[in-house]
């Protein structure tokens, strides 16, 4: 009964939307189009979803382009794949026969649709060699470590209750997720943020520049402070002893309380140009060092 009454239902739809039944009987007809639009649809709808999460102002257009493009190359492999891998196994459906796809999906034909979406970014990002291998070695590891977490379930789903012919639907459907995550690793993951050092002079940002400078300043005022009264106190200190010291020993003596107070404070002068060279000041503490060097640097 159920035959008669489908060929009757699509016969009335042919006759109400000639346009409709020619459509779907050309997508019926030529799967891997099919496929291939959905699946290149799918990458793109998953990068828009991603860059309105990311805030990017505006829609960046060519990165949607790069990632529908990728999805353009991969709908016709997932095809072939679908077809090729039903027909290497017997069509009825076991636990075991089941568990055989999933690991060959899982571990043949995942690794390679990953593989081709970074290469297939990179290249068409204008990426160099280098930058094309850093990036492998530092996302791939982590996107097929989610992929193994994610995909699995929902392949057994796939091979125990979809037709054949709406493998690549489904796969595609659940892929809009997982697209997300792809746009997300390629344009907005960071491997390096977790290792990133905790100096103020690495992590020195814009919003932060403004605090640094006061600390700098801060830093420099103190030392130009600590170097007035240790020079107060070095030249009043031989005082009691001009009697017995000659002028020249008296210099000396001076100098080296200088030298002594300087070296003291050398890292407070170092932390203030590291602060300088990464925020973009023009407190003059590497003059201050230059000029202080030679007497920090006297050997008596």
């Amino acid at each position: 009964m159920s035959g008669p009454v489908t060929n009757a239902a699509a016969t009335n739809i042919a006759k109400k939307n000639p346009l409709m039944t020619a459509l779907s009987s050309f997508l019926t007809r030529h799967k891997v189009v099919t496929d291939t639009v959905i699946c290149s649809s799918l990458y793109s709808t998953g990068d828009i979803i991603q860059q309105r999460i990311e805030g990017v102002e505006g829609w960046d257009w060519r990165r949607t382009a790069r990632m529908g493009s990728v999805g353009m190359f991969l709908g016709p492999c997932n095809h072939y794949w679908y077809r090729m891998i039903d027909s290497k196994f017997p069509t009825a459906v076991n636990f075991k026969q089941v568990t055989v796809k999933v690991l060959c999906d899982q571990f043949v034909f995942s690794p390679f649709c990953l593989f081709s979406f970074y290469t297939g970014m990179a290249l068409m990002h204008g990426n160099s060699m280098a930058e094309y291998k850093k990036e492998l070695v530092d996302k791939y590891p982590h996107t097929f470590m989610v992929d193994c977490m994610v995909w699995p379930g929902l392949q057994y789903v796939n091979f125990f209750f979809v037709k054949g012919p709406f493998r690549v639907a489904y796969v595609a459907s659940c892929s809009l997720f997982w697209n997300i995550f792809l746009s997300h690793m390629k344009h907005a993951y960071n491997s390096d943020e977790s290792h990133a050092p905790s100096s103020a002079a690495t992590l020195a940002t814009p919003q932060t520049t403004e605090s640094l400078d006061v600390a700098a300043a801060n830093r420099i005022s103190g030392t130009a402070s600590a170097l007035v009264v240790a020079a107060t106190a070095a030249a009043a200190g031989p005082q009691p002893l001009t009697i017995t010291s000659s002028p020249f020993e008296q210099q000396m003596r001076l100098r080296d309380a200088l030298r002594d107070t300087l070296r003291t404070h050398t890292s407070s002068l170092q932390f203030a140009d590291a602060a300088i060279k990464n925020v973009g000041t023009a407190l003059p503490s590497r003059l201050l060092l230059n000029r202080l060097a030679p007497w920090t640097e006297f050997q008596s």
